[in-house]
């Protein structure tokens, strides 16, 4: 058996051929011995039921799962509550430096990472320092 005839059945569009087109399925397995086709379909029934056992496998435990929560009174509102109220805030990096807009007088803050916003980039071109904007001055 050719490797790369095997393998032409792994790509997704080929899938596609062999589930629905049976003149193509027999074209492509034109040159297969019968013991060939014969060894594919023996593995192919092995695939299938391995697949199948897992299914049932899932299905059992699914319904353990099910039975589980029923017993406890819990519901699947009260899963989803749970699920996303246990997920971890995402990190918000404190603000260094607050400055004010002088056009409007707005107070506005900036980590310091990044982008150095519009504004401030203007209050540091007109000659301010940035250290005048420090949220957390150190005395020196």
């Amino acid at each position: 058996m050719n490797e790369l005839d095997f393998n032409m059945a792994q790509h997704p569009k080929h899938k596609t051929v062999i589930e629905n087109n049976r003149r193509k399925l027999e074209i492509a397995l034109k040159d297969w011995t019968p013991k060939e086709l014969e060894s594919l379909l023996s593995k192919l029934q092995s695939v299938l039921e391995s697949k199948r056992d897992i299914l049932d496998e899932t299905k059992e435990k699914r319904q353990r799962i099910e039975a589980l929560l029923a017993e406890n009174g819990i519901t699947e509102d009260d899963l989803i509550e749970v699920y996303f109220s246990a997920k971890e805030p995402k990190f918000v990096r404190p603000a260094k430096y607050r400055y004010q807009d002088p056009a409007n007088g707005e107070w506005h803050s900036w980590a310091g990472v990044g982008r150095t916003p519009i504004v401030l980039q203007r209050l540091l071109d007109e000659g301010a320092d940035i250290d005048d904007f420090l949220i957390d001055k150190e005395d020196s």
